[in-house]
C-alpha cells in the first residue's frame, strides 16, 4: 500500500453519474490517506468532445471546460502522466443498451448480440485506449443499473422491461447469458463492477440507492427529480469507490491491462522509461533544440482565469505581479497608492510592487511571521528602527524614503498595513510567493526575522540582540507549511502557486564563497517547494528559477554582473506562464506607468558580510 506521503493518484472521469462518486468520496476521504482522487465530470455525452492534444486531453468547448473546472475543483486538461490510474465511470458502458438491443431485435435471441462490439464502441473505451496508448493503467467503471421501480411499467422508456422477469420475479434465460456475457466479456481493461449490495433482480439497483440523488451541477445543491430512474446517490457513491479504492491499492496487480498486445508502453515495457513523453527524455527536448524553442517546462495544476490573485516575495515577483496585471489578471492591489501621489514616488514609497505594502518578503519565515502578525498571533518585540532624525518600521524599512517621526507613527502605519494583509489573505483566491532566501537576521528575544540585517537600513546591530540564521530544509518546510494552514483556516478556498528567485545572492554572511552559498540557498528553497507542490492539491510550482538559470541558455538571461536578470529573461520566463495560464483580457492596454523598475533592498545584503 502507498503511504500517505506518496498517494496512489487517481482519476475518475465520468458523465452525471460521477456526482455520486464524487460526493461518496468526500464522505470516505479521510478514512484513506493513501489516496488521492481527482473527478472530472460533464453531463451526457459531451466528453466526446474531448480531443487529445499532444500529452493532454482538451475540451474544445466552453460549457465542457466549465463542467471540469466544476469537478475538478479548478482543472481543465486532463494530463495521463499526473495521474498513477484511471477510472472511467458510465460514459456508455451500460448493461440496458444490451438489454435494449435485445428487446428491439426481431428474434429475441442472445446470440444476435455482440456485446463486445457495444462495449467496444463506448466513449470509455475510446479514451482507455487513448490512455493506454500513453502508458496509463486504466480500470473501467459501468454506469448503475436503472432502478428496480422500472419492472412496474410506468416508466415509457422501459415498457418493455417487465417482462424480463416472469411471475416468481427471475431473470429470463436469455437476460441471464447476456448478463454474464457483458460481466465476464474479456476486456484489455479491468472491470469493477457495481457493488453486489445495491443490485436487485441482477440487472436491476435497489431504489433506496437512487432516491435523493444529485445532479452534475457547480455547486452540487441540485437533486434529480423524484421520477429519475438513472441516478444514484452518496450512499451508493461511497459503496463504488470502496470498490475501485480495493482495486487501486494492489496497483501492479490491478491496473495493468489484461491485454497488452495493443499497448507496448504499458504492461509489456522492457524499462520504465520506455514509451515516456518526449519531454522526459534530454535528447528529444534539450540537445538538439535552440534554447528559446525548448517547450514544456511548465504544467499547471490549477486554473488561474478570473480569480483574484495576489503576489508576496522576493524583487523578482514584482515582474510577475506587473505581468498579471498588464495581461488582464485580477490581480489584487489592496493598499493602492494616494491619489495626489505622483506615479515616480509610487514604487519608492512602496506601492505598487506587491499586492500590498509589506515590501520584498524574502524567506518562509518571514512570510508565516507577517501573516501571524496579521492575525494578532505574533507581537514581536522591535516595534521600531531609529533611522536618521526619524524612525522605520523594523520589518520594513524601506518602504518609504522618508523615516517617520515618531515611534508612534511607524505603529499606526504597521497596524494599518496588518489589517490590509489580512483582507488581503481573505479575499485573495490565488497567492504568488516567491521564494528569495534561507539567509535572515533574527531576534534573539523572540525569533522575529527581518529583511535586512539591523544597522543596514535602520537600527543599530547588536551581537547580543540580533543573530545570523541560515534556514535547512526542515525549517524553511515547517515556515511554509505553517503559513499553508494559517491562511487556510482563513480562506479555506486559497490556493498557491510557489517559485523561487533566480536572483543569485548579492552577499552572504556565511562562511561560504557567495556562488557556493547561492547554491545552497537555491537548493533548498527549490526542494521545498517541490515537497510541497508534489504532496498538496492546491500548491502549484512554477520554474521560473530553472527557465532563467539551468546551463541551457548559457548565461544570456544575466546583465554583465551575472546577477541582474534581463527584461529578456523577465519576457522569456513569463511566455511559458501564459502558455498554461491564459491571460482574460490578451489585449488588456498596458498602463506604461506601469513599465518601471523593480525596487529591489537586496542589493543592501551585501552588508551582511565583512567590510
Amino acid at each position: 500500500m502507498n503511504s500517505p506521503t506518496n498517494p496512489i493518484r487517481l482519476c475518475v472521469i465520468g458523465n452525471s453519474h460521477v456526482a455520486s462518486l464524487k460526493l461518496g468520496w468526500e464522505r470516505i476521504a479521510t478514512l484513506n490517506p493513501d489516496m488521492q482522487v481527482t473527478f472530472f465530470g460533464a453531463r451526457g455525452a459531451s466528453l466526446k468532445d474531448l480531443e487529445f492534444r499532444r500529452d493532454h486531453f482538451e475540451a474544445r468547448s466552453e460549457e465542457v471546460r466549465n463542467q471540469l473546472k466544476a469537478t475538478s475543483g479548478g482543472l481543465t486538461d486532463i494530463f495521463p502522466d499526473a495521474y498513477d490510474a484511471f477510472v472511467l465511470h458510465g460514459l456508455g458502458v451500460r448493461f440496458d443498451t444490451v438489454v435494449n438491443a435485445y428487446l428491439d431485435s426481431e428474434e429475441r435471441s442472445p446470440d444476435t448480440i455482440d456485446v463486445a462490439s457495444s462495449l467496444d464502441r463506448t466513449l470509455a473505451f475510446s479514451l482507455a485506449r487513448t490512455l493506454a496508448a500513453f502508458g496509463s493503467r486504466v480500470i473501467i467503471s459501468p454506469q448503475p443499473f436503472v432502478s428496480e421501480r422500472v419492472v412496474s411499467g410506468r416508466f415509457p422508456a422501459y415498457q418493455k422491461w417487465p417482462a424480463l422477469l416472469d411471475g416468481s420475479g427471475n431473470l429470463l434465460s436469455d437476460i441471464e447469458q447476456l448478463l454474464h456475457e457483458w460481466t465476464h466479456c474479456a476486456t484489455r481493461f479491468p472491470v469493477v463492477h457495481q457493488p453486489v449490495e445495491t443490485v436487485r433482480y441482477k440487472i436491476f439497483t435497489q431504489h433506496r440507492f437512487c432516491s435523493n440523488s444529485v445532479r452534475l451541477t457547480s455547486d452540487f445543491d441540485e437533486l434529480h427529480k423524484k421520477n429519475d430512474v438513472l441516478h444514484m446517490n452518496v450512499d451508493y457513491g461511497v459503496l463504488v469507490m470502496q470498490n475501485i479504492i480495493a482495486a487501486c491499492r494492489d496497483v501492479p496487480a490491478s491496473l495493468a491491462p489484461n491485454d497488452t498486445r495493443d499497448t507496448p508502453s504499458s504492461g509489456a515495457r522492457r524499462h520504465p522509461y520506455e514509451g515516456r513523453p518526449d519531454h522526459a527524455y534530454w535528447r528529444r527536448t534539450v540537445s538538439h533544440v535552440p534554447p528559446l524553442e525548448i517547450t514544456d517546462w511548465y504544467r499547471k495544476k490549477f486554473e488561474i482565469g478570473s480569480l483574484a490573485v495576489a503576489t508576496a516575495g522576493s524583487c523578482f515577483a514584482q515582474h510577475i505581479g506587473r505581468r498579471l496585471r498588464q495581461q488582464g489578471f485580477n490581480y489584487l492591489d489592496i493598499e493602492p497608492p494616494p491619489a495626489d501621489l505622483s506615479p515616480d514616488k509610487r514604487l519608492e514609497n512602496g506601492y505598487g510592487q506587491y499586492s500590498a505594502r509589506y515590501g520584498n518578503v524574502y524567506t518562509a519565515r518571514q512570510l508565516r511571521q507577517l501573516l501571524e502578525s496579521a492575525l494578532g498571533q505574533f507581537v514581536p518585540v522591535d516595534r521600531a528602527w531609529e533611522k536618521d532624525d526619524g524612525y522605520v518600521d523594523p520589518f520594513r524599512p524601506t518602504i518609504q524614503p522618508v523615516p517617520c517621526g515618531s515611534v508612534e507613527e511607524v505603529e499606526s502605519s504597521r497596524r494599518e498595513h496588518l489589517s490590509a494583509v489580512r483582507e488581503l489573505f481573505t479575499r485573495a483566491d490565488i497567492f504568488v510567493f516567491t521564494l528569495g532566501l534561507t539567509e535572515t537576521w533574527e531576534s534573539i528575544k523572540d525569533g522575529a526575522v527581518f529583511p535586512v540585517a539591523p544597522g543596514v537600513s535602520g537600527g543599530i546591530f547588536d551581537p547580543a540582540t540580533y543573530r545570523f540564521r541560515n534556514m535547512n530544509f526542515k525549517e524553511v518546510l515547517q515556515d511554509m507549511r505553517r503559513f499553508f494552514d494559517l491562511a487556510r483556516e482563513l480562506n479555506p478556498r486559497m490556493k498557491f502557486l510557489l517559485t523561487v528567485s533566480p536572483v543569485p545572492l548579492a552577499a552572504t554572511a556565511s562562511e561560504q564563497q557567495v556562488v557556493v552559498a547561492t547554491t545552497y540557498s537555491k537548493s533548498v528553497l527549490r526542494a521545498v517547494a517541490g515537497q510541497l507542490s508534489d504532496n498538496r492539491n492546491h500548491v502549484d510550482y512554477f520554474p521560473s528559477f530553472e527557465i532563467i538559470n539551468s546551463h541551457v541558455m548559457g548565461g544570456r538571461f544575466f546583465e554583465e554582473d551575472m546577477r541582474s536578470v534581463k527584461e529578456s529573461g523577465v519576457d522569456h520566463v513569463m511566455r511559458q506562464f501564459f502558455r498554461e495560464h491564459r491571460p482574460p483580457e490578451p489585449d488588456a492596454v498596458h498602463d506604461p506607468e506601469d513599465e518601471g523598475d523593480v525596487h529591489c533592498d537586496e542589493e543592501m545584503l551585501a552588508a551582511f558580510g565583512p567590510s
